[in-house]
């Protein structure tokens, strides 16, 4: 999603915002503390860099990408082009992932010592 927010910022518009169609439905499964009345609409933020912000480090946003990510990737339109903006960037792609995963396995490790 990193990756679609720095590449492709109006893909990432669309995916914040058919993420907040799903988030209702796709919700249910998880126990999360998100509301969609928590986070703006893509439409109300303006500037890309806050969007990012609000939906990839901050736990409310993310929370409604997280549920919706598999609704997301089986779309027919944006899981495609979410694939497409991530085989044009691998770099970037697995800087992201390394981090991601990177930051999980640290928080895995702490209870091993």
């Amino acid at each position: 999603m990193r990756v679609a927010s720095r590449q492709e910022r109006k893909l990432f518009r669309r995916i914040v915002d058919f993420s907040r169609e799903r988030f209702e439905r796709d919700k249910s499964i998880y126990p999360i503390s998100a509301q969609l009345d928590d986070v703006p609409t893509a439409a109300a933020i303006g500037d890309d860099a806050w969007l990012e912000q609000l939906y990839l480090d901050q736990n409310r946003g993310r929370q409604i990408l997280h549920v919706t990510f598999g609704s997301v990737v089986s779309d027919h339109v944006l899981g495609p082009a979410l694939r497409d903006v991530l085989a044009a960037n691998p770099e970037m792609h697995r800087e992201f992932l390394a981090k991601h995963f990177g930051a999980h396995l640290k928080a895995l490790c702490k209870g091993l010592r």
